[in-house]
């Protein structure tokens, strides 16, 4: 619509993450209202009178993954847009249509509180400021009176039992036959399902993630004929300070995470699966990940090699750049190969939690004299967090259903936690357990969400009935009312078919 009347210019879509941002070809809400990922104003500075008009002219927000969105956040970026389209008095600076789109059935917004709930859930750590602040973004979420909800199971649409499961376990029903049928789903070595041809994991825990690439690398090279070679970061320390072998092999074995984007040993094989660790290119969508194909690489020839076997070799430093497969930067680029990228190695501070250099964090092991890492910003993608298989779907997923501590130990996970990772699957045929579940995961007592977000969603969900009570009396006289009521409804049959298929097993 806004193609047609030339007006995309007043259209804004934007994401809460840039994997999400990249999907529906926008850009972040942090980037496109200039505030910081804590929701914390950027350094002040002046509005340009062209940034102002552009503002001004804007007729649509658009924004995805609203569950990604903290209290915080959305009331910096009320604060920006009214300064932007110099208008203090109305909420989003008066912009007319403002449109958000998620599931808050998935992790909270990181650091943050969802805008479903009034309170901060962790108030001791925050100021007074701060908590009045997710107050008002929480009083400004409630003025979206319109909801529709969407209740079809998409990504399970072929499999009523995966279907009725996910159904029983998002409200809390799920039974002890739902248990035992899941604890069947244990991978074993007889399975069919391997790295090799499609097989993805999920866990909860980073260095569960870092081994499984690394066996994953490995499997799949080999499977497929491919050399591998294994990078080693470079690693600054404080005045030159020379590691010890203790620390340097805990160093290497630090993988990638969200405070350290690049990996200790990056692990490659031409053409595997690879995920970009931080945003570079918000427009071609290499974005935090984003999934892309390694085409190639390029070492760098100031450091050695040491040929492990003759299908390994070790890299005594980073490579220059990793090539990837990029259907959006088609004839883009010139002097790179059509539909590749370059993803080129960066050199990233160690964030001082990380070396223990503040009194409250103790660190991580071998890294308290190492300030700079080098190396690529990627990694394999054969496996990944719960956190970032949101909003992913698979043929075939391998899930650890376990619990994190903060000692690092497994605990009962999380409701968020078990549904983010079980909801993956596109079948029952292609869910896998990491390990057989205990009863006090799932169903003694029930592993259901916790009561303040369950009632904040059913509130959510009869506003989703009052807006459509609204529209059926709005235009129950138009001549295309009747055929739409008429309609079936796609959630009950689908309910029907799940109960249907689960008696008949």
């Amino acid at each position: 619509m806004f193609r047609l009347k030339d007006g995309l210019h007043t259209l804004l879509l934007t994401g809460a993450s840039g994997n999400a941002a990249a999907l529906i070809g926008g850009v972040t809400l942090h980037s496109a209202t200039n505030i910081g990922f804590e929701g914390k104003n950027e350094v002040a500075r002046n509005i340009s009178e062209e940034e102002k008009l552009r503002w001004k002219n804007m007729v649509m927000l658009i924004v995805d993954e609203i569950s990604q969105v903290g209290g915080l956040t959305l009331a910096a970026v009320d604060s920006r847009l009214r300064q932007y389209r110099d208008d203090q008095h109305r909420p989003f600076g008066g912009i007319p249509t403002v449109m958000f789109f998620g599931d808050f059935f998935q992790f909270d917004p990181v650091l943050q509180t969802s805008l479903l709930l009034p309170t901060p859930r962790d108030r001791s750590g925050q100021r007074p400021e701060s908590a009045a602040r997710h107050l008002a973004a929480h009083k400004l979420f409630l003025q979206f009176t319109t909801v529709v909800i969407l209740r079809e199971q998409v990504r399970a649409a072929g499999c009523p039992r995966l279907r009725g499961f996910l159904r029983r376990l998002r409200n809390g029903e799920q039974t002890e036959q739902d248990f035992q049928r899941l604890s069947q789903r244990l991978y074993t070595p007889s399975c069919k399902s391997s790295f090799v041809d499609g097989l993805r994991a999920i866990t909860p825990l980073n260095q569960d993630r870092w081994d499984l690439n690394m066996a994953a690398v490995i499997q799949w090279a080999r499977a497929h004929g491919k050399h591998i070679s294994i990078f080693v970061a470079k690693h600054d320390t404080e005045s030159g300070k020379r590691l010890r072998v203790e620390e340097l092999g805990d160093v290497l074995r630090h993988g990638d995470d969200s405070q350290l984007p690049t990996p200790g040993l990056f692990f490659y094989a031409q053409g595997m699966p690879v995920a970009v660790t931080r945003n570079q290119f918000v427009g071609l969508k290499v974005v935090n990940g984003a999934p892309f194909m390694a085409v190639d690489i390029f070492p760098d020839l100031a450091f050695g090699t040491i040929a492990l076997t003759s299908d390994v070799t070790l890299h005594l430093g980073p490579p220059v750049a990793v090539l990837l497969h990029s259907d959006d930067s088609a004839d883009l680029i010139p002097g790179l190969p059509n539909g590749t990228i370059l993803v080129k190695s960066k050199t990233v501070a160690i964030p001082s939690q990380m070396r223990g250099k503040e009194g409250r964090w103790r660190g991580k092991p071998g890294f308290r004299w190492v300030t700079h890492r080098t190396g690529p910003l990627c990694t394999p993608a054969f496996a990944m967090t719960d956190q970032k298989s949101q909003g992913k779907q698979f043929s075939d997923v391998l899930v650890n259903l376990k619990g994190v501590h903060s000692s690092g130990t497994a605990t009962r996970p999380s409701f968020m936690s078990l549904y983010v990772q079980l909801s993956r699957a596109q079948s029952w045929d292609g869910l896998h357990l990491f390990r057989k579940p205990a009863s006090s995961d799932f169903i003694e007592p029930k592993n259901v969400l916790d009561k303040d977000m369950r009632d904040a969603i059913l509130k959510l969900e009869r506003q989703g009935e009052k807006t459509r009570r609204r529209f059926e009396q709005d235009h129950r006289h138009e001549p295309w009312f009747q055929e739409w009521d008429a309609m079936a409804e796609s959630v009950q049959a689908t309910e029907a078919a799940d109960e249907e298929a689960v008696a008949s097993l």
